[in-house]
């Protein structure tokens, strides 16, 4: 299969892409050069014709530091969809807990989730910055390729990528997080239809810094910078809900045949369920100069969806598909070496997940880092 998401072949490129992320810094008489060039390329290289184009300019006196910040935004100031700020009319009130992992926090957190959205194209692989997430999704897209939306609360990296344009799903998957979603654009009534939730999008060319990796999958997204402008605050529902007890029947492999191309296992061990895709170990950096590790979380859930098209085509005419993710369909939980069977119910937009078991009683998520796979009905999910 073919699509404007798969990456070229080419020998050179594909060598580069090998190498260690390394930051670019253009200086002098080449920075108007860049500039230039990089509009033309994210003008033409997503997979829409249209998508809200991103003007790198590279500071030749940047330091950014690639640590891990708390996520204290400041009040002052918020971030808007252009890149600029615009002064809050709301103060948040602070949470104890962290939305997307359960998890008491160490102090009380007036935070807004910031959402990144990451690429898992071939180039793409060894992505950055994705261990330090809270809660992921999973979801598919032309091609038969996926692309994972980070969400972040209580520690927002630096860097996080390769970052990617949003989809028509993502108004309604990302609504009951009430997040700051940065991406290199999207189709201009995708982003609207994002923006219409309250979401705040940002596609400012501040926002990312370019990598030593194959186009389009070569942009990191500066995760920690949008994050020092989100005064938005947590999010006003539990996207889902968390609980102490959580008891199935035991289980230790989980197969998704998403696709032709992308076939994803998950494997119980003793750091929690590890990942692989394609045959092979799935792998994350932590910081864009670091050599990538095995990736694994605490809590996988699949969430059965009906699929149907977007209503437009990619650039290589492939079709583009969105997702039912409010209504209620199919849900298997597996966390500590067990699974649980049920049901999602979701009644609008706003509301979060309510997870309920064949025996009726509702699936509690164990406190940790989520793993959310939004797979069509028609996949044929297998554990044992």
């Amino acid at each position: 299969m073919t699509s404007g998401d798969q990456e070229p072949t080419n020998d050179s490129a594909s060598g580069r892409s090998m190498l260690p992320d390394k930051r670019i810094v253009i200086g002098g008489g080449a920075l108007l050069v860049a500039v230039i060039a990089f509009g033309v390329f994210l003008g033409a290289s997503d997979d829409n014709p249209d998508d809200v184009a991103t003007t790198l300019a590279v500071d030749s006196t940047q330091t950014t530091s690639s640590v891990l910040v708390a996520a204290t935004p400041t009040t002052a100031t918020q971030a808007d969809g252009n890149g600029g700020v615009s002064v809050p009319t709301t103060t948040a009130a602070p949470v104890d807990v962290n939305p997307l992992t359960g998890q008491a926090l160490d102090s009380a957190n007036t935070g807004q989730v910031i959402a990144v959205k990451i690429d898992n194209a071939p180039a793409a692989q060894g992505q950055i910055g994705l261990r330090e997430a809270g809660m992921v999704f999973e979801v598919p897209v032309e091609g038969g390729l996926t692309r994972f939306t980070a969400l972040f609360f209580d520690t927002v990296p630096v860097g996080v990528g390769p970052a990617r344009s949003i989809r028509p799903v993502d108004g309604d998957l990302l609504a009951p997080f009430n997040p700051v979603v940065v991406t290199t654009g999207g189709r201009p009534w995708v982003v609207r239809e994002v923006e219409a939730t309250g979401a705040i999008v940002l596609t400012g060319a501040e926002y990312f810094e370019e990598i030593l990796r194959q186009p389009p999958s070569n942009l990191l997204a500066l995760a920690a910078k949008a994050n020092a402008g989100a005064t938005g605050g947590p999010p006003g529902t539990e996207p889902f809900r968390f609980g102490d007890s959580f008891g199935g029947s035991p289980v230790s492999s989980i197969s998704i045949p998403l696709s032709g191309v992308m076939d994803v296992t998950w494997t119980a061990g003793s750091d929690g369920w590890k990942r692989s895709q394609n045959g092979a170990p799935f792998q994350v950096a932590d910081l864009f100069d670091s050599d990538p590790g095995d990736y694994s979380v605490d809590t996988v859930v699949v969430m059965m969806v009906a699929e149907r098209s977007a209503g437009y085509q990619d650039t290589a005419g492939a079709t583009v598909p969105t997702f039912d993710v409010i209504g209620f369909g199919k849900v298997i939980v597996f966390s500590d070496g067990q699974v649980v069977e049920g049901e999602w119910r979701r009644g609008s937009q706003t509301d979060g997940w309510i997870l309920i078991s064949d025996a009726g009683e509702e699936i509690l998520l164990p406190r940790g880092r989520v793993f959310v796979e939004v797979v069509p009905r028609y996949v044929d999910v297998t554990f044992s």
